[in-house]
């Protein structure tokens, strides 16, 4: 999983020409039944736009897909917005 991350980071929010850094480094964590991998990233597409923080989970089913979530607000509205993206990851179930 954590090879798929690290792609999925690289091809994505981590290319060269993006203005993303990471905020907290993979680390694993439980996402409902299954264990998953967790990386925080700040910043924002283009220079001049609102900085951001995204959450991005990574969960591999039984069926071995591949599920990607991602939360993300303003960073100065992330104190108010993370309960609410935290209730709507917390609602999501992985049917096989």
């Amino acid at each position: 999983l954590q090879e798929a991350m690290t792609l999925f980071l690289e091809r994505g929010p981590l290319r060269e020409d993006s203005l993303w850094n990471v905020k907290e480094e993979t680390q694993q964590v439980n996402f409902g039944q299954r264990t998953g991998l967790l990386v925080v990233l700040e910043g924002s597409e283009a220079e001049g736009e609102t900085p951001m923080r995204s959450e991005i989970y990574m969960i591999r089913a039984d069926n071995q897909l591949i599920y990607i979530f991602g939360s993300s607000a303003p960073l100065s509205d992330w104190e108010a917005t993370s309960p609410i993206l935290e209730a709507i990851l917390n609602s999501v179930e992985i049917l096989e």
